[in-house]
C-alpha cells in the first residue's frame, strides 16, 4: 500500500472535520506567479468570495488511462511498484479495469509484444479475452462522481473513504443519535473503534474492536455525540442512568455497512459504492487469493524446457493460504512436452506467503528445478481485496476539488458579484471570529456540503453628485480614515462589486471593498474615497456605514495552492451561471 494513498484517504476523511478547506475566489490583474509567497498574500487581498469545500466536492483521482484498441497494457504486479498503463477506464460501460495479464501464456518475457484488441466489458471476476488479455473490474463510475472525470483525471474510490453520514445539519444528526432527546443526562460509553493497547498502573491493557474503553458519567446525550464524533479511534454510545453499559458492542467495517445499507434500500445504483460492493461480493477472488502467475523463459532454449507430462501442476507451499493450484502450459514438439507458459487454475484464498516449485521428476530437459522456480512470479491479492481499495491499488496521489456555486446562491449570500474571476487559492483551516474566541472557520457546519463565505467588506456609500458616481467596479481608490486620533490612508483599495440602490438628490451604492484590513473596517465609516488611482480624481463620496465584514481572521491558516487563469471567467454579466472551481492537488 502506497503511503501517499493512505495520506489521500485520511485527507478525504478529515475534510469538513479536522480540515476545513476554503477555495478563495477573486480577480487580480497583477502578473503573479502561482504558488509564490506573493500569491499566498494576494489570495487574501484580492479574493471576492470563498467557498468552504465539503466532502461532497472532493475526491481522490488518478490519471485517466482510457482503453484504446491496439495499445499494449502492463499487467498489475503484487511484488513490484505499478507504473504506467496497468489499468484502463472503459468509457462505454463506465467500469475501471485492472490488467491482470497481457498474453495467453502469461509470459513475462513477451511483455509489450501483444496489444489489446477486445474492450473489457464483464462486471465481476477475472476474465480472459480471446486477444490474450485478462482483466478484472475494480469499480464503476456513476452520475454522482462523473463531475470528477476530465480528459486527464478520473475519480477513484475505496471502502475506506465511505461515510454514511447524511447531509442533515448537526442538530438533526444529534437528535437521531439521541433518539430525539438531547437533554437527558446519562452515561456515555466510549468504545474502541479499532484494536489498541494502552498503559496504566496495572501495565499494558489490550482492547479489541468494540471493547468498552471508559464511561463518562453525568453527561447529556448531545455531549456524548459530539465527544467522539468523527474520532479515528473511538465511538460513543449513550445510555440512560438506569441501563447497564455493555462491555462490548459490535463495530462493523465499511464493507459490511455498505452491504446492510444496500439490502435496506438506503444505497441506490446512483452510488458508486453500490457497484463497488457488487464487484466484491460477486468476485471469484478472496483476500489472499492468487491473482496471477507469470514465467520468464527468455534465458532458456526449447530443448531445456521439456517435461514428461502435459501441463504439470506446481507444488505450492504456504504457511497461510489454501486451495490454490497453478500449472505450467505445455505444447508438443517432436513428441516432447515443452513448457510454453503458466496459468492459475484455482486462486485459493488466505495467502500471505507462497512458494511454488516443480517436482524435478517431471523434468527431462537440461533445466534444473531451482532455475525454473526462479523464473516464476506469483501475485497475491492484497489485504481486503483488490476491489476493496482501488485508491491504494491504483496508487492515488492526488485529490480533485470540484466546488460549484450557482449565481443565485452567491446573490442570496448578500455578496455583490464581481464582473469576473481569474484567481483561486486553497486555504486550510483559516481561523474565524466567534465572539472573543478564535475557532477554525466552518467547523460547526455539515462536513458534506459547500458554503459561501464573504472575503470583502461590504459598505454603504453616499455619492453627493450625479457626475461623481463612485465607486466603479474593478478600479482602485484611496480611502482616508481616522484611527485613534490619527489620519491614515488605505491606498489601492479595490472595488469588487457595486450596486446602486437609490438616486438623487443623493446617490447611495452598496459596495464591496477588498485589499482592506478586516479589523479596521468599522473605522472607515465617515471616510472619503478619492480615485480611481489610475490618474483621474473624483470626490464627493463617503462611507456612511459598514454592512458586513468577513468572519475570517485575515492571513490565518495554510495556503495549500494558488492558481491564476490566463482568461477570466465572467460572472455578473450573465443571467445564469455556475461558478465551477476545479483544483487538482498532489499530496
Amino acid at each position: 500500500m502506497s503511503l501517499k494513498s493512505t495520506t489521500i484517504k485520511n485527507f478525504i476523511k478529515d475534510v469538513g472535520t479536522k480540515k476545513q478547506l476554503f477555495v478563495f475566489v477573486g480577480s487580480d490583474n497583477k502578473n503573479i506567479t502561482a504558488n509564490s509567497n506573493q500569491a499566498s498574500l494576494d489570495v487574501w487581498k484580492e479574493s471576492d468570495f470563498s467557498i468552504r469545500v465539503g466532502q461532497n466536492s472532493i475526491y481522490p483521482v488518478v490519471p485517466n488511462i482510457k482503453w484504446i484498441q491496439k495499445r499494449p497494457y502492463i499487467p498489475w504486479s503484487g511484488t513490484t511498484e505499478n507504473l504506467g498503463n496497468y489499468y484502463v477506464y472503459n468509457d462505454q460501460n463506465q467500469y475501471v479495469y485492472l490488467c491482470v495479464s497481457d498474453n495467453a501464456l502469461n509470459r513475462k518475457d513477451l511483455r509489450g509484444e501483444n496489444v489489446s484488441n477486445i474492450r473489457p466489458f464483464h462486471t465481476s471476476g477475472i476474465q480472459k479475452y480471446s486477444d490474450g488479455y485478462s482483466w478484472k473490474p475494480l469499480y464503476r463510475m456513476t452520475p454522482s462522481i462523473e463531475r470528477y472525470i476530465t480528459s486527464k483525471w478520473i475519480p477513484v474510490l475505496s471502502f475506506d473513504i465511505f461515510d454514511s453520514e447524511n447531509q442533515k445539519n448537526q442538530l438533526l444528526q444529534t437528535r437521531e443519535f439521541c433518539d430525539n432527546t438531547t437533554t437527558t443526562i446519562g452515561q456515555c460509553g466510549i468504545y474502541a473503534k479499532l484494536a489498541l493497547s494502552t498503559d496504566d498502573d496495572d501495565g499494558t491493557i489490550e482492547y479489541q474492536s468494540g471493547d468498552l474503553f471508559t464511561i463518562a458519567d453525568s453527561i447529556s446525550c448531545s455531549d456524548c455525540y459530539y465527544l467522539m464524533k468523527s474520532n479515528d479511534k473511538f465511538v460513543s454510545r449513550f445510555y440512560e442512568n438506569s441501563e447497564t453499559v455493555p462491555s462490548t458492542i459490535t463495530i462493523i467495517d465499511e464493507y459490511t455497512e455498505v452491504g446492510q445499507l444496500i439490502n435496506s434500500n438506503q444505497i441506490s445504483t446512483a452510488s458508486p459504492f453500490y457497484y463497488l460492493y457488487q464487484i466484491n461480493s460477486n468476485d471469484n477472488l478472496e483476500e489472499g487469493s492468487v491473482v496471477s502467475a507469470f514465467i520468464d523463459l527468455s534465458n532458456f532454449n526449447e530443448s531445456d524446457l521439456t517435461v514428461s507430462t502435459e501441463n504439470p501442476e506446481l507444488t505450492i507451499t504456504s504457511n497461510t493460504g489454501t486451495g490454490a493450484s497453478i500449472r505450467l502450459i505445455t505444447g508438443l514438439l517432436n513428441s516432447y512436452y515443452v513448457i510454453r507458459g503458466i496459468e492459475v487454475v484455482n486462486p485459493g484464498s488466505g495467502y500471505k506467503d507462497i512458494t511454488v516449485s516443480l517436482n524435478s521428476s517431471f523434468l527431462t530437459g537440461s533445466i534444473t528445478s531451482s532455475s525454473l522456480n526462479a523464473a516464476i512470479t506469483v501475485n497475491l491479492d492484497v489485504i481486503d481485496g483488490l476491489a476493496f481499495d482501488p485508491v491504494s491499488v491504483l496508487n492515488a496521489q492526488h485529490v480533485m476539488i470540484d466546488a460549484r456555486i450557482d449565481k443565485t446562491t452567491l446573490e442570496n449570500s448578500g455578496i455583490i458579484l464581481p464582473s469576473s474571476v481569474n484567481m483561486f487559492g486553497l486555504v486550510e483551516n483559516p481561523q474565524g471570529i466567534c465572539g472573543a474566541t478564535d475557532i477554525t472557520t466552518g467547523s460547526n457546519l455539515n462536513k458534506k456540503l459547500d458554503y459561501v463565505f464573504r472575503t470583502t467588506v461590504k459598505a454603504e456609500i453616499q455619492n453627493l453628485y450625479s457626475d461623481s458616481l463612485l465607486p466603479v467596479a474593478d478600479e482602485e481608490y484611496d480611502i482616508s480614515y481616522a484611527f485613534e486620533g490619527e489620519t491614515f490612508t488605505n491606498t489601492n483599495t479595490k472595488i469588487s462589486g457595486s450596486l446602486d440602490v437609490s438616486s438623487g438628490p443623493t446617490y447611495i451604492s452598496y459596495t464591496e471593498f477588498k485589499n482592506l484590513d478586516y479589523t479596521k473596517a468599522q473605522d472607515l465609516v465617515g471616510s472619503s474615497l478619492v480615485g480611481p488611482t489610475n490618474g483621474s480624481s473624483k470626490s464627493g463620496s463617503s462611507i456612511i456605514s459598514i454592512i458586513d465584514t468577513p468572519v475570517f481572521v485575515q492571513y490565518t491558516g495554510k495556503v495549500l495552492s494558488t492558481t491564476k487563469l490566463d482568461t477570466s471567467i465572467p460572472i455578473s454579466d450573465v443571467d445564469s451561471v455556475i461558478v465551477r472551481i476545479n483544483i487538482v492537488k498532489g499530496l
